[in-house]
């Protein structure tokens, strides 16, 4: 059984804050509960701010805060609006099968396993998103952008936890809002410790301060901490309790250049950077990691171009010079930040009818939808990839399944958070029950694909000059998700071409 434990701010008079859901095609409906079939009848705000949401989430690698965009093409979300309901009507963040159990459940230790693992009866969970419902006085029409993508985590996670309960996984679930606030975030460490410390697994925070402060609470207290959503390497040191989901710009820098250097020589690589600092910055860190994948750090370097031409066309770039003749070329350019330098390069490529002759590696970015004016026939003919760490298949049975049943459940189809919110819970409610308390010391032997990535977790080491990167007696920094994939352009959207 899944127990779900509500800890959002409720209303007086017994009266309960409900998300709705008001669709153009359907009647309004109680977003945490299931939903009949298409044809059946404030003064002060918090000190951090979440910014509104765009249709997405996108995870700024140089600094490692998750940050309103549109990651990719989606269809709109519809008008979310707050009304009150009677709490007896409509329990509080409750659906199906999944129970609202106020006293939560007993951990009995059923078996010890290897490594120090124990086997419980039951395992708490604690889920830390930012709701934001202090934010609601009751006059508001609409809900806060800012705490809808949090919205669509949870209701991904929930059906999760459906399935886990279908399973036979027993999990109880505590769900807290943040409020996107470091202070707030510290009072629940406090008011409700009685709880958190009991839990066997932390999953949540998004803000940088708050992410650090659940990383700290973590190692203090020995718990495993799942952070979905940063993609910093500098949250935390020496906390093997610490999880990321998200791979850092390293991490895609490096996939980009292994799936290069898998099928091009060395020489037909090159690293294409308009003349500014952080671009400059990513080039030094990719002739590290051709160094670092060739196992020598005297292995030939890819050759470096950076542009000064500042006109808007690249009018000074003579694309032959670089081109290898009778071999393809690679092109590798780690920028997002400067569009029109990627369009221009793009486009003068094209135009010089290279189109058999050259290669591009991009960075994710490009797949949002700043990018979506990018000429289709630039991306086709010249052969782009991109790193990203989200990849869902819509032809997939299994995935059509899932739309299916979510919007079944919530009026709605399931956003990037949801199938995030859902993968999520689904592994590591998974990993729990199969591994116990010390899961994440068997990350090596379930390297697992679902909906948006395979989890692929590796430890990553505390290394100096006088130790091995490989040397498992090092101490662990935190545990990172090392699975990204590469998409390639083709038949018109982006598609992985490494997931076999």
């Amino acid at each position: 059984m899944i127990s779900v434990l509500n800890h959002l701010q409720q209303l007086s008079g017994n009266k309960l804050i409900v998300l709705v859901l008001c669709t153009g095609l359907l009647a309004s409906c109680e977003l945490f509960r299931p939903i009949q079939s298409p044809t059946q009848n404030k003064d002060e705000k918090e000190k951090e701010e979440l910014d509104p949401i765009g249709g997405g989430r996108v995870y700024n690698p140089e600094t490692g805060e998750f940050e309103s965009s549109s990651e990719v093409l989606v269809a709109a979300m519809d008008t979310v609006k707050w009304r009150e309901v009677s709490t007896n009507e409509y329990p509080p963040i409750t659906s199906g099968d999944i129970a609202v159990n106020s006293g939560g459940n007993t951990d009995v230790v059923i078996s010890e396993g290897d490594r120090g693992t124990q086997f419980l009866s039951t395992y708490n969970v604690s889920l830390f998103l930012p709701f934001l419902t202090d934010r609601f006085t009751g006059a508001e029409p609409n809900l806060d952008p800012s705490s809808r993508w949090a919205i669509e985590y949870y209701s991904g996670a929930k059906l999760a936890m459906e399935q886990l309960n279908l399973d036979g996984i027993n999990l109880n679930v505590n769900v807290f809002d943040t409020k996107a606030n470091p202070a707030e975030l510290q009072r629940l460490f406090q008011n409700e410790s009685e709880k958190i410390k009991k839990s066997h697994l932390l999953m949540g925070t998004v803000k940088a301060e708050c992410v650090l402060a659940t990383a700290n609470y973590a190692k203090e207290n020995k718990i495993p901490f799942v952070s979905p959503f940063t993609a910093s390497s500098s949250i935390t040191a020496e906390n093997p309790y610490y999880i990321q989901i998200n791979p850092t710009l390293r991490a895609h820098l490096k996939a980009l250049v292994k799936h290069a250097k898998a099928a091009y020589n060395s020489d037909q690589i090159l690293i294409v950077t308009p003349d500014n600092p952080d671009a400059i910055g990513r080039m030094k860190i990719i002739q590290e990691l051709n160094a670092e994948l060739a196992g020598n750090t005297y292995a030939p370097k890819f050759e470096e171009v950076i542009i000064k031409d500042k006109s808007p066309n690249l009018d000074k770039l003579n694309l032959n010079t670089l081109v290898r003749k009778g071999r393809e070329t690679v092109f590798i350019l780690p920028i997002w930040e400067d569009k029109n330098f990627i369009y221009a390069f793009l486009r003068k490529a094209y135009v010089a009818d290279l189109q058999d002759q050259i290669v591009i590696y991009g960075m994710r970015q490009w797949q949002s939808r700043t990018f979506e004016d990018m000429e289709f026939s630039y991306l086709e003919n010249l052969e782009v990839h991109i790193s990203s760490e989200f990849f869902v298949d819509g032809y997939a049975v299994d995935v059509r399944n899932f739309k299916q049943r979510y919007f079944e459940q919530y009026g709605t189809p399931p956003s990037q958070e949801a199938f995030r919110g859902y993968d999520n819970m689904l592994y590591f409610g998974r990993m729990l029950n199969k591994h116990g308390t010390k899961f994440y010391e068997f990350f090596e032997e379930e390297r697992l694909p679902f909906f948006h990535t395979r989890y692929e977790f590796e430890p990553i080491l505390k290394t100096t000059a006088t130790t091995l990167r490989n040397e498992r007696s090092q101490p662990v920094e935190r545990y990172e998700n090392g699975f990204i994939h590469i998409l390639k352009f083709s038949d018109y959207y982006f598609q992985p071409i490494n997931n076999e």
